[in-house]
């Protein structure tokens, strides 16, 4: 079987040599001539199968060709038809903009080829749309008819170009011309995701994972959810079509072994993974290390694996000398209550799924932290912390994380975040304690259960305060509430509102304490 690869300027194709040097601006076949379930596709390439002779036609600019009418292609283009027997085809795929009158190719909906091809230029232009059996819609109230035979569709131009008219800048909107190509084309994926990243399975229980089912897309309404799954190590753990992944190595008796299971979407090419370890009891993060001495503090097992794959078990407080830079993973103990890793040379990204008390303080390049499981989460001092996710975390100590801009903090009772001077917008909805203090860049706070609340040296804005005092007010017992809102630039009591004024008047009067700047 023939795969002929139509790249740029031809290089490998089959098409004849005639034809070499030239540059491809599209391609043709029958909808009836391609095999709809061979498709793949990413977002450069297209590749598929086509049925026997069938008719395949490369459009290359020759800027030499005028335009004359007697077939519909690009003015100064000529096509070049060839006939392929059960052979497969892969070429360049150009996504649709408005503002390139070059593009004639794309997958519609994921399931069929699109080829545009000029018919008229006369002011307005008729486009032949093959490969489409119903119609295109532009939106829910509008749809165009293309159910007859030609298969057309007629629109006026913005410009008339006699050498490349621009087919997608109508005279309309380019919002309307974004909502017809994607009509054509559906909606794409642009990323996938998945919230069971680490995974831990025992082989004499014969445990699989449903680990598919768990994956995201965005945006949710993609048209096309198909994915590919794959082991780096099926001798570890496998991973069938629909994402169920089943687990090889019996810990008993080849000791710890681990494996990434990722999943790839067909539509562009996105890519999420998940750590897999041959024991139930145990869970995995990686992370990029620095290197030097490796230490670590917990309270059950915990184990270190090198860059080199080494395994070394720890003991805690105990370091494990000259461990080389590069990808570490941590298998540890699903029964730990609390894991430190706190002044690590950890680079970058540390993601866990663990579920106690994390401390990574004063990892100072630690960029982003992800850990969705963990009820305490200690990360002081990680100056170049841009990211920090813990939405279950009860208590959430992030001072002097200098470089972080926003916080959302959905569970923690008690938050503590003072001197993150870039610190711009903060959700604390459960905090009762929240120290913000020296929060210099800080204008928009949300805390509406906060009864001992400071933010002084803030730059709270008079919206803020009164949105503050406003929670306050309602609280069943305005005597336990001490409020600070004074220092650094935060709005001085001559710019609050009138009920901002009030409320705090109200909580005072109750025997509450608020300080402010006056």
């Amino acid at each position: 079987m023939q795969l002929c690869d139509l790249m740029e300027n031809n290089v490998n194709s089959c098409s004849d040599k005639a034809h070499k040097g030239y540059r491809p601006v599209g391609y043709w076949a029958k909808h009836s001539d391609i095999d709809w379930s061979t498709v793949i596709y990413d977002e450069n390439l297209v590749e598929f199968q086509l049925k026997e002779s069938a008719l395949f036609k490369e459009i290359y600019d020759n800027s030499v060709m005028p335009f004359d009418g007697s077939y519909p292609y690009f003015t100064q283009t000529s096509t070049h038809g060839y006939t392929l027997s059960n052979d497969r085809v892969k070429f360049p795929l150009k996504r649709f903009d408005p503002a390139n009158a070059e593009l004639i190719g794309a997958l519609a909906k994921g399931t069929r080829i699109v080829i545009i091809l000029e018919q008229y230029i006369n002011g307005s232009a008729r486009f032949c749309v093959f490969g489409l059996s119903g119609g295109l819609r532009l939106s829910e109230e509008t749809a165009l008819d293309m159910s007859g035979d030609d298969k057309t569709i007629e629109v006026d131009l913005v410009d008339v170009n006699t050498n490349y008219p621009n087919l997608f800048l109508w005279a309309g909107s380019e919002a309307a011309t974004l909502l017809l190509l994607e009509s054509m084309i559906g909606v794409r994926v642009q990323s996938i995701d998945n919230p069971v990243f680490e995974l831990g399975l025992t082989y004499v229980a014969e445990e699989t994972s449903d680990w598919g089912d768990t994956i995201e897309f965005i945006p949710a309404n993609a048209t096309d959810k198909r994915l590919i799954f794959e082991s780096s190590d099926p001798t570890v753990a496998i991973v069938g079509t629909g994402g169920v992944i089943g687990i090889i190595s019996d810990y008993a008796d080849d000791g710890f072994k681990f494996c990434t299971i990722k999943a790839t979407s067909v539509d562009g090419g996105k890519t999420t993974e998940c750590l897999v370890v041959n024991n139930a009891d145990f869970g995995i993060f990686k992370f990029n290390f620095g290197g030097g001495d490796f230490t670590a503090e917990f309270d059950e097992s915990c184990y270190l694996v090198k860059p080199n794959g080494d395994i070394a078990a720890l003991t805690t407080g105990v370091a494990v000398a000259d461990v080389p830079a590069g990808v570490c993973h941590l298998i540890y103990e699903k029964a730990n209550t609390y894991i430190d890793v706190s002044g690590m040379p950890i680079i970058g990204e540390l993601k866990t799924l663990f579920g106690g008390t994390l401390y990574c303080n004063n990892c100072t390049s630690l960029t982003a932290l992800s850990a969705p499981m963990a009820t305490e989460l200690n990360c002081s001092g990680c100056t170049s912390l841009t990211a920090l996710s813990a939405p279950m975390a009860n208590i959430l100590y992030c001072t002097y994380c200098t470089s972080l801009t926003t916080l959302s903090a959905p569970m923690a009772t008690n938050l503590y975040c003072y001197n993150c001077t870039s610190l711009t917008t903060l959700s604390a909805p459960m905090a009762n304690i929240l120290y913000c203090y020296n929060c210099t860049s800080l204008t928009a706070l949300s805390a509406p259960m906060a009864t001992d609340l400071n933010c002084s040296e803030c730059a709270l804005t008079a919206t803020s305060i009164a949105s503050i005092l406003a929670d306050a007010v309602l609280l069943p017992d305005l005597l336990n509430i001490i409020f600070y809102l004074s220092g650094g630039t935060n709005a001085p009591i001559g710019t609050w509102s009138a009920q901002a004024v009030a409320d705090k008047d109200t909580i005072v009067g109750a025997g509450g304490m608020v300080f402010f700047n006056s």
